[in-house]
């Protein structure tokens, strides 16, 4: 259950998004009678927890449905076709949008994988253990991540992402830091990994997510570190501050992230 909650925060966001701007729409086509049909049908409030909540099948996949699996897009899809606005979008352009949205929804799982790993009580004692509690999480949101393969070679090494979401084109490496030494070192081996991560057409944007088991340096210093790298555009950094364990210690409850 806390699972699903985790996973429905972003979409019910996009819905909220969704209902404004139809009504925006609506108001800017001068078109009250409609809105106002559309408030009645819709609610005032907009009950966005319960919209994202709502589905019409069991086998409920929030980000890739055709029709969609969600009551709330099912219906505002029948209720705004009269407008045609499929018509109006390059299909190129729409599949851009969707994109976007699709690493919107990711990027907020992976600023919250502190929050994850809380969620499953795993406290990390290396990096697969951060990434694979946090690719429960992203599984039942992109299908295609959960048998996903690459193809990024070198003369002399494979490079293999820690997570591949191939429906949205991208990939994403876990650095795991227990000290500053270790967390300044990163840098260097992701300039490595965007060196390596070329030749396979499936990926074009890649998020280096780096989980310090204490906040090292600070986000803005992280950042600061980052640009002056000058990393390409398509690669994004994430700085995750979390709990940790000692390889030696059992696993037991995670204590809560930091704020």
């Amino acid at each position: 259950m806390e699972q699903e909650e985790f996973l429905i925060q972003p979409f019910q966001g996009l819905l909220e998004k969704l209902y404004f701007a139809s009504v925006c729409f609506l108001d800017a086509h001068q078109l009250p009678g409609y809105r106002d049909l559309f408030l009645a049908t819709f609610g005032v409030p907009f009950d966005a927890e319960g919209a994202a909540k709502k589905h019409r099948e069991a086998a409920w996949v929030p980000y890739e449905s055709d029709p969609p699996n969600n009551e709330f897009l099912s219906r505002l899809s029948r209720f705004l076709a009269p407008f045609d606005l499929e018509v109006e979008q390059k299909p190129i352009e729409e599949a851009e949008q969707r994109n976007q949205v699709g690493r919107e929804m990711l990027e907020r799982i992976l600023r919250n994988t502190a929050s994850a790993l809380y969620r499953l009580g795993v406290v990390p004692a290396s990096e697969p253990d951060v990434y694979k509690a946090v690719k429960k999480f992203i599984d039942p949101v992109f299908p295609s991540a959960i048998d996903a393969s690459s193809g990024f070679y070198s003369t002399l090494k494979t490079y293999k992402p820690d997570i591949l979401v191939p429906e949205i084109y991208t990939a994403i490496e876990y650095k795991f830091a227990d000290s500053e030494e270790k967390l300044k070192s990163f840098f260097g081996e992701i300039a490595e990994d965007v060196k390596g991560y070329k030749g396979d057409d499936k990926y074009r944007w890649f998020y280096a997510v780096v989980y310090a088991t204490t906040d090292f340096i600070g986000a803005e210093r992280f950042q600061k570190s980052w640009e002056d790298h000058d990393f390409p555009p398509h690669w994004q950094a994430i700085y995750v501050v979390g709990a940790s364990q000692s390889k030696k210690q059992k696993k037991g409850v995670a204590p809560a992230p930091h704020a």
